[in-house]
This record gives C-alpha cells, structure tokens and sequence, in this order.
C-alpha cells in the first residue's frame, strides 16, 4: 500500500463518511427516534448526534455499537407496537 493510500485511509474518505452519516440518519429516522431521544439513550447531549448525523464528527466502533442497539430495540418495539395494533392486543 502507497503512503497516499494509507494518508487517504487514516483521514476517511469525505464521501464514505457522508453516506455513513446519511445512513445513521435514515435509519434512526425510520423507527421514529428523534435526535434528542438519541441522545439521551446514549447519554450524550443532543448535538453529538446532531454533529455524527452532519458529519462533522467520526464515531468510534464502541459508539457505532450503541447506536445499533438502541435502533434495535426501538425497531422491535416499534414492530411489537404494530403487530399488537393489528391483533387489537
């Protein structure tokens, strides 16, 4: 690997990092999350969501896990929500 590749590597790719940023959006979007809810279940304040979704700021594996989980979670109960409704449970 050339030095500029791994330059290129250690500093992301602007465009990789959008479409990461976009996704993370998306998809807390998707199961109905606002930032500040995010937030609160990461136990950070609102513009560290704000600034991850923006891109203006990398996230960490560790952070990218508790993301994933609490979309999860809200997935499901968003899924048990629905199923429930539709059984009049």
């Amino acid at each position: 690997m050339a030095l500029a590749d791994l330059e290129a590597t250690a500093h992301g790719e602007p465009e990789a990092i959008e479409g990461i940023a976009v996704t993370l959006r998306e998809l807390r979007m998707q199961v109905g999350i606002r930032q500040i809810d995010m937030a609160r279940a990461l136990g950070k304040p609102q513009a560290f969501v704000s600034y991850y979704e923006s891109g203006a700021r990398r996230l960490d594996l560790l952070e990218l896990r508790q993301i994933r989980r609490i979309r999860l979670a809200a997935e499901s109960a968003s899924l048990l929500a629905a199923f429930c409704g539709a059984l009049a449970c």
